[in-house]
């Protein structure tokens, strides 16, 4: 792999950035691809998409720019397509990446990935879709094995599916018509349809009727339980208010439910 620094300005722009003092007139594409590679430099490529999702939503809710602006497809494709430039150079700062690439700058490359009907579509808005043009070339590395996980039944599999993808980063690994693989550090959470016939008697309420009435809850470590709480409506759930939080074991905590009503919870480490 090759090796790539940060600037002290690429630091300060990405402390803008993350505490809101980057306004959206200066969030151009430009700016878009210097987080993406702020982002990477530190992190590999699955928490730097983790990260850029959670600054994202945080921006726009701050900004007031409705919540149906961020993109998750997008995100993760342009994550995908800077790492991808990492791997064939050097650089020591965005600016030196930049430079080198210029490539980058043109804000349509994704449509020689994509077609414009994929692209825009409002599943590749939900949760990410794979190029059906032309694949994005990504360094694969080994998935650590699961050592633990869930599986949880659905009547709306996507739905429910897109939502965790979404709102609390897990990763699809694999899916069919009647489940939905999900894969986080090693937790993999199955999302199972529930039969048609005992589906079609189940009724999910809009907002969903919490579930509190169970004996297990599913519990995600995410970085920023803000992010969380400003992503969950627009992909059908919602998060516990900021005054409904606690602490526990070093970590600050809150409740929230997916898109049926079912009860999870996230926890933000100190720090």
């Amino acid at each position: 792999m090759q090796s790539h620094g940060l600037s002290q300005d690429d630091r300060s722009f990405r402390s803008g950035f993350e505490g809101c003092t980057v306004t959206p007139a200066e969030f151009n594409h430009e700016a878009h691809v210097r987080l993406a590679y702020v982002y990477l430099v530190e992190n590999d490529v699955e928490t730097a998409v983790q990260k850029m999702r959670q600054a994202l939503l945080t921006f726009i809710e701050r900004n007031g720019i409705p919540q149906s602006k961020f993109h998750e497809t997008i995100t993760r494709a342009w994550v995908l397509a800077v790492r991808h430039f990492m791997n064939k150079s050097t650089s020591n700062s965005a600016a030196d990446f930049v430079a080198r690439n210029p490539e980058l700058l043109d804000g349509k490359i994704m449509l020689t990935h994509y077609s414009a009907s994929v692209l825009f579509s409002s599943e590749a808005r939900a949760s990410f879709v794979e190029p059906d043009l032309d694949p994005i070339p990504e360094q694969r590395r080994r998935t650590p094995a699961a050592t633990g996980g869930a599986v949880l039944y659905a009547k709306g599999m996507r739905r429910v599916a897109a939502f965790y993808e979404g709102a609390l980063g897990l990763r699809p690994a694999a899916s069919d018509d009647d489940h939905v693989v999900l894969d986080s550090h090693g937790f993999q959470l199955v999302v199972l349809q529930i039969p048609p016939t005992i589906a079609s008697t189940i009724e999910i309420a809009v907002p969903p009727v919490r579930r509190s009435e169970t004996a297990i809850k599913l519990v995600f470590f995410v970085p920023s339980i803000a992010a969380v709480r400003a992503s969950a409506p627009s992909l059908g759930g919602a998060l516990n208010a900021a005054n409904k939080s606690w602490t526990f074991d070093g970590c600050a905590v809150c409740d929230g439910v997916d898109p049926e009503g079912n009860v999870f919870q996230v926890r933000e480490r100190a720090g």
